[in-house]
């Protein structure tokens, strides 16, 4: 069974880019046009934006005397966000391959070791554009494609599938009703594909080798799932950072602290207005889905990253951040007035000093 897997290894900058800045990022960039879209989309509606896709070098590795070669691209968002991908292409996927390229520790060490590479060199490129800073968190996910058709292959190999999706090497320890509800999470175009989502991994199985549009979905999804999960991080501590300007309000220490709150309140407003403008951004990035077939691939990816819930975070992380911010305003608002009325009492009795009534 001839087949694919990408290894997907999602990283954030914290960044904003523009298409003409990403365009020559990189040597090699890949002619994404030859990749027919092969389902029917309305006329003058953009499937999707297509990010900076280029090609790195190749490389390859021996296990068990056979030969497997990787092909290594980067992917650039303007979002300020992208992905290196390690790609195989497999003309024996059997089980046993799949187990060994998803689970053995020579291959995983390998393609983390690549990865990183290609990761540096990109950043490389990036800085000379802006300055950034690579942020630690990162997503990493598979992305598999098997030829055949998909009936027959999930009748033969549903614990091995359902295994990989959730990264279970164990897989023929699965409880059937589990493996059911994994393999759930599904869309088929027609009857010959099937598209199956997990949090670790992504099937297509189809007779026809076309997934290019399919890969870019699981992409943009992980890299929407490591941007919200970082912007919800910072937040959590910024309200912390600012604990102890809260707590420092108390007794006679309020009338020193200015220079603390305004500090601390204009933090929170960058803070507030970058969060908002990654949002817009994230929402951007899937707003020219056009398409029935991928939006509702979309869709299923929003679904099992609970891609809601994490967007419903932020907004209570904003809301929190507004309320404290708010607070620091009346509180500068309090101090200043205050400040004023004792400057006013001070020159009542430097006025009455000098007319001699005191």
């Amino acid at each position: 069974m001839d087949g694919e897997i990408v290894y997907l290894f999602v990283y954030s900058t914290g960044a904003r880019f523009t298409e003409d800045q990403l365009k020559d990022l990189l040597k090699n960039p890949e002619d994404f046009s030859k990749y027919e879209y092969t389902k029917p989309a309305p006329e003058e509606i953009a499937t999707f934006n297509i990010p900076s896709i280029f090609n790195l070098k190749e490389y390859a590795l021996t296990v068990k005397d056979k030969k497997y070669t990787f092909k290594v691209q980067a992917s650039a968002y303007t979002l300020g966000s992208f992905a290196i991908r390690l790609r195989c292409a497999l003309s024996d996927a059997d089980e046993n391959v799949l187990k060994m390229m998803s689970f053995d520790k020579e291959v995983k060490d390998f393609v983390a070791r690549h990865a990183e590479e290609a990761c540096a060199t990109v950043v490389k490129n990036l800085k000379k554009i802006k300055d950034i800073k690579l942020n630690s968190d990162s997503e990493t996910y598979r992305f598999y494609y098997l030829q055949g058709d998909h009936q027959t292959v999930l009748k033969k190999y549903e614990k091995l599938v359902a295994g990989l999706m959730v990264d279970e090497s164990d897989y023929g320890l699965l409880d059937e009703s589990y493996v059911s509800e994994v393999l759930s999470k599904r869309i088929s175009y027609n009857n010959t594909d099937v598209f199956l989502a997990g949090w670790e991994s992504s099937f297509l199985i189809d007779k026809e080798a076309a997934y290019e549009h399919e890969l870019i979905i699981a992409e943009i999804a992980n890299l929407q799932l490591l941007e919200t999960r970082i912007y919800h991080d910072v937040a959590a501590r910024k309200l912390t950072e600012t604990e102890d300007v809260v707590n420092g309000m108390a007794g006679s220490k309020l009338m020193w602290l200015k220079a603390g709150i305004s500090t601390a309140n204009i933090g929170l407003g960058e803070f507030y207005d970058d969060t908002q403008n990654m949002i817009s951004r994230v929402n951007d990035t899937v707003v020219s889905f056009g398409e029935w077939y991928l939006s509702k691939l979309y869709s299923l990816f929003e679904s099992v990253f609970r891609l809601s819930a994490w967007k419903g975070r932020i907004e209570k992380d904003l809301e929190a951040i507004e309320k404290r911010r708010d607070f620091f305003s009346e509180v500068m608002r309090w101090r200043t007035e205050t400040m004023m009325e004792v400057i006013l009492i001070v020159l009542t009795v430097f006025d009455l000093i000098l007319l001699g009534r005191i």
